[in-house]
């Protein structure tokens, strides 16, 4: 008697034929959700910089002087998403953190009638492709990180 098997399973040709079609789907589909990530990172780092501008608002109003971060911070004005060393609290001092694929830099200065936050891209086209800058006039400034050396200052182009 002889018997015929039913489990037949894939040849390797049908395997080398699926393995190749996913290949190129995933050589499509990675580098768009890179630049989405970095799209969203960007947005973010706006909507933050917003954040800071208008507790800085509301800070001026309420007091006739300016907050650092760590004050934004206790009074709910910004959530910047990283903890703060009680240093961060004094005036004049620099708060470095990161938040969103980018590096951040913050500063009151001693006397509170000035202010200025910064945000670069740690790894430049793939957490994000600007750097952004705000200070007390409450524009949002950005500089085109082409090259990875870049910074965004009080002379660089406004958000529209």
């Amino acid at each position: 008697m002889i018997r015929k098997s039913l489990n037949r399973g894939f040849t390797l040709v049908e395997l080398l034929i699926v393995l190749a079609i996913i290949s190129v789907l995933a050589a499509i589909a990675i580098p768009q959700l890179l630049k989405s990530k970095s799209a969203a990172n960007e947005k973010g780092v706006i909507s933050s910089m917003r954040g800071v501008n208008g507790g800085q608002a509301l800070q001026l109003s309420e007091s006739g002087s300016f907050a650092t971060l760590e004050e934004l911070r206790t009074r709910g004005y910004v959530d910047i998403g990283a903890v703060l060393t009680p240093a961060a609290a004094a005036p004049g001092t620099v708060v470095r953190f990161e938040k969103s694929g980018y590096d951040w830099e913050y500063v009151t200065l001693t006397n509170r009638q000035t202010w200025n936050i910064k945000a670069k891209p740690k790894e430049y086209n793939v957490t994000g492709k600007n750097a952004f800058y705000a200070n007390e006039s409450g524009v949002i400034r950005f500089a085109d990180g082409t090259g990875g050396t870049f910074t965004a200052g009080p002379s660089s182009p406004a958000l529209q």
